[in-house]
């Protein structure tokens, strides 16, 4: 059957149009006839399985009944009062439905995660933690939710098999997003502060607070980061101390395909050196606090011969001038900056009349974006004055 020419249009089983190239109609047919080769034992399991056989809606969606014997492998990786994790090999695997072949197959020897309830949970109450876990709440991008629900005969207690990277391999629970476990990093985070310091109790205790902070993968880990870890260093901006540099190691990423964090090496940088502060008092601290907001704020550092404590943000995403974040990072636009040079092209440039000065200050103080800046702008300016209409007030 030629995959774009009919599996795709029309069901060749049935005559139905299966525009997805799976077709529902029969796939339903065919879990309604095996829907007896397989059974719990337990007819409020079996119904519900049955029931959401016949509702698929997605080809990549079949709860099953697994037997126990299915499970190779088994080991725990965490538990709480009521239920503990594993981590295991389906033998045979999970059906996964072949676009050329217009058909299923088995994917053998499949690692799945297996959440155990103890056996105080009645029939009811397990049914109700797996409706939440078939139909909510989905930490991968694509496939099912569940695979099935099975059953360990020696210690009776019911079981949930999910796919595998729905739970944390370390601690078991469920990962705050794909593959990502918040309160294992936070923990990993913790047992590092005894490997470093900048030598400053006040500074230690910011960078360790903004470490405590993250709650996503694509957060910022904020380091102390060694002076010799720079190299290359040019100044860019000669009024705000900015410079630009090589981050030999480079800042943390977290890579989901290997489940942890690897450093993006010879990483440019900008460097905001703060000047006078080698003896930190709260000025200085607020500062920092100020800048540390910023997402492309990646740690802190100090050069060894004068002592200045210096701010690291990402090249590209921080403004040359003055360090911070841009206000808007598509158009590399900085307001703070804007807002300064405005004033000072606004006293070069006045009318001589309060109320319309007043009005184009707070114009300029008030930009939101890229465009055009209001100005006092001196009639000598223009060029080829025409007149094109005028009425009793104005004249075009």
């Amino acid at each position: 059957m030629s995959y774009y020419s009919e599996c795709v249009y029309k069901c060749e089983r049935c005559g139905n149009y299966a525009p997805s190239g799976w077709c529902k109609s029969c796939q339903i047919n065919d879990l309604e006839k095996n829907s007896t080769i397989r059974m719990s034992g337990n007819e409020q399991i079996d119904n519900f399985i049955q029931k959401a056989q016949l509702e698929i809606n997605n080809y990549n969606n079949i709860v099953e009944w697994i037997p126990y014997d299915q499970f190779n492998n088994i080991k725990e990786l965490g538990k709480d009062e009521l239920t503990t994790i594993y981590s295991a090999i389906w033998k045979n695997g999970p059906l996964q439905y072949d676009y050329n072949k217009c058909e299923y197959s088995r994917q053998q020897n499949n690692k799945v995660n297996l959440k155990s309830y103890n056996s105080k949970y009645y029939t009811y109450e397990f049914l109700s933690q797996v409706y939440v876990a078939y139909s909510t709440g989905n930490v991968r991008e694509f496939g099912p939710n569940i695979y099935g629900i099975s059953q360990n005969p020696h210690a009776e207690s019911y079981i949930i098999v999910f796919p595998n990277g729905y739970h944390c391999d370390k601690c078991g629970k469920k990962f705050t997003v794909e593959k990502w476990c918040r309160s294992c990093q936070i923990s990993d985070l913790e047992k590092k502060f005894t490997n470093w310091t900048s030598g400053n109790e006040k500074i230690d205790n910011l960078i360790q607070e903004r470490q405590l902070r993250i709650n996503f993968y694509t957060d910022f880990i904020v380091e102390w980061i060694p002076y010799d870890q720079f190299k290359n260093i040019e100044k860019v901006n000669f009024t705000d101390g900015i410079y630009s540099t090589i981050w030999k190691d480079g800042p943390l990423y977290y890579d989901n395909s290997k489940c942890s964090y690897l450093r993006k090496q010879n990483k440019t940088v900008n460097l905001k050196y703060l000047h006078n502060s080698q003896n930190i008092i709260d000025e200085f601290l607020n500062e920092i606090k100020t800048y540390s907001i910023s997402k492309s704020f990646c740690g802190m550092s100090q050069k060894l011969d004068t002592k200045d404590y210096i701010l690291v943000f990402l090249q590209n995403e921080t403004c040359d001038k003055c360090g911070r974040q841009f206000t808007y990072e598509n158009t590399k636009y900085c307001k703070p900056c804007q807002i300064d040079d405005s004033g000072k092209i606004s006293t070069n440039r006045i009318s001589g009349n309060k109320e319309i000065d007043n009005l184009i200050q707070e114009m300029q103080l008030n930009i939101n974006n890229h465009g055009t800046v209001v100005e006092w702008i001196p009639y000598t300016q223009f060029n080829i004055i025409k007149e094109l209409g005028k009425d009793k007030l104005i004249t075009i």
